[in-house]
């Protein structure tokens, strides 16, 4: 969670590059020997990004120039993004987690496909492979507490609300890689160039640290859930963005 969540935690180890007899650019359709972790393409094509079932290593996907791109996501990524979500959970929050705290977390934080489909959530590519994604909303929600989304939630004014930062998730093999910043820019500039002067989040307590560096301001300590499941704690965290 980290803006529920964003954390930038170093990743275990970094997955080797393909061997010499590789071809150049090749990109590999399975995990190479030192058992490292896959990267999912989108869907489908958007913007240029490839297309296909296929996955790649972080090693291997930097073998070209990086050629980094940031674009709105569609419904169509939703299997690329649940999959990231899932090992940005399982590698950089769970260890700092109960295991109740863990089962919280992912009932608060599903898939939501109103910021999709409000247009306002984003993935960073990395040669076309989505590294990073993240988002804002001008609805009154920074998190899911009946599990189902937050399309019913009212709309934010933004001459007197903040807008929420939200679902920030980096895929380990990207972390520590500036994609995580680079997407909560942009979800900042277009909420700025939306009317909006304050942006708001909730961090966990692991991006509670980076946040702060990066000029947030920690308004208060909190504990969230579903129901009487307010397990998990997080920070209540806002900026002026004007």
């Amino acid at each position: 969670m980290s803006a529920f969540p964003m954390s930038n935690s170093t990743p275990a180890a970094m997955p080797r590059a393909p061997s010499a007899n590789s071809k150049s650019g090749a990109r590999p359709s399975r995990p190479n020997a030192s058992g490292s972790r896959n990267l999912n393409r989108p869907a489908e094509v958007i913007g240029g990004a490839p297309c296909g079932n296929s996955d790649m290593t972080y090693q291997a996907a930097i073998l070209e120039t990086p050629i980094i791109e940031i674009r709105r996501a569609t419904l169509a990524d939703r299997p690329a993004l649940e999959e990231m979500k899932e090992r940005s959970i399982s590698t950089l929050l769970d260890p700092l987690m109960t295991p109740e705290q863990r089962t919280e977390m992912r009932r608060i934080t599903p898939f939501d496909p109103a910021l999709i489909e409000d247009g306002t959530y984003y993935v960073a590519t990395v040669n076309g492979w989505i590294a990073a994604s993240g988002g804002w909303s001008r609805r009154a929600a920074l998190f899911s507490p009946n599990g189902r989304g937050t399309g019913d939630a009212p709309m934010l004014d933004p001459e007197t609300d903040a807008a929420g930062i939200r679902a920030m998730y980096t895929n380990p093999d990207f972390a520590r890689k500036g994609l995580g910043s680079l997407v909560l820019s942009t979800a900042l500039a277009a909420a700025r160039l939306a009317g909006f002067q304050r942006a708001q989040l909730l961090a966990t307590v692991a991006g509670e640290r980076l946040y702060r560096a990066a000029g947030w301001r920690s308004d208060e300590q909190v504990m969230v859930g579903s129901g009487d499941g307010a397990v998990v704690p997080g920070y209540r965290m806002s900026r002026d963005i004007r």
